[in-house]
């Protein structure tokens, strides 16, 4: 269903996580939390589930763009996990990177 003030809302949610994962990035903090994000439905063409905006896969993204901490062995890719505290299969975080 379409909520008043979406379109003013999506961009604050993308905006807040995406601020949580810079936060991380600059070493600002060591956990960093966006409180109205977890939106694991939304799709990257629609809404789904009251989700209206996909910022987990957004933060997951950024994060992934992180060069890997060095280390002795060979070169890695960064990886990252997402744990989703739901009762509920995150649909489409899944669909996204599998």
């Amino acid at each position: 269903p379409t909520v008043q003030g979406h379109q003013e809302y999506i961009p604050l949610v993308a905006g807040a996580t995406l601020t949580a994962v810079d936060a991380f990035k600059e070493n600002i903090c060591e956990v960093a939390v966006c409180w109205d994000g977890g939106r694991h439905h939304a799709q990257k063409s629609h809404a789904s589930g009251f989700c209206y905006v996909a910022d987990c896969i957004l933060a997951i993204l950024a994060l992934r763009r992180l060069p890997p901490s060095p280390s002795s062995g060979p070169p890695r890719r960064s990886r990252v996990m997402y744990l989703d505290l739901d009762l509920h299969f995150s649909d489409a975080v899944s669909h996204a990177f599998h």
